[in-house]
C-alpha cells in the first residue's frame, strides 16, 4: 500500500522500510544521523503538540513510544535493520540528545526559576 501512496520507495523494500530508506538516501544522511535528527524532530513536535517545554517528561514520552514503536516494527518485519544490537543501537542514538534536553535543560529552568523568572514561564514556553 505505501508503494500506492509513495511510487518513489523501491518496491523491493517493505512499507515503512522503504520510505525510511528513501528517505535517508534523499537527504543524503547516514542512518545513525537520522535517528539523531528524528529524536529531536519528534521531542520538537510532541512539545508544541502538547503544549509543553521540551524539556519536561512528556514529549520525551511520546518520542519513547514512538521510537520503541519503530523498532518494534523493524525487528519484527525482516528489515536490514532487524536484529536486537542494530535495534538497541538506534534506540539509545535516538534518545541520547532528547534525554539530554530532559535533564540538562529541566536544571537549568529550575535555576531559572530561582533566580526571579516564575516556573510557568520556564516550563510552559509555548502559551
Amino acid at each position: 500500500m505505501i508503494h500506492r501512496l509513495f511510487p518513489f520507495v523501491a518496491a523491493d523494500q517493505p512499507g515503512w522500510t522503504g520510505l525510511k530508506v528513501w528517505l535517508s538516501t534523499a537527504l543524503g544522511l547516514s542512518d545513525d544521523t537520522m535517528h539523531i535528527m528524528t529524536g529531536l524532530i519528534v521531542l520538537t513536535l510532541a512539545a508544541l503538540a502538547l503544549r509543553r517545554a521540551p524539556w519536561s517528561g512528556w514529549p520525551w514520552a511520546a518520542l519513547l513510544v514512538a521510537e520503541t514503536l519503530n523498532e518494534i516494527y523493524d525487528l519484527t518485519h525482516g528489515s536490514d535493520e532487524g536484529n536486537l544490537a542494530d535495534s538497541w543501537h538506534d534506540f539509545w542514538i535516538t534518545l541520547l540528545w532528547p534525554t539530554i534536553v530532559l535533564l540538562v535543560w529541566r536544571r537549568w529552568g529550575v535555576r531559572a526559576g530561582a533566580a526571579g523568572r516564575s516556573r510557568d514561564q520556564v516550563h510552559q514556553p509555548f502559551e
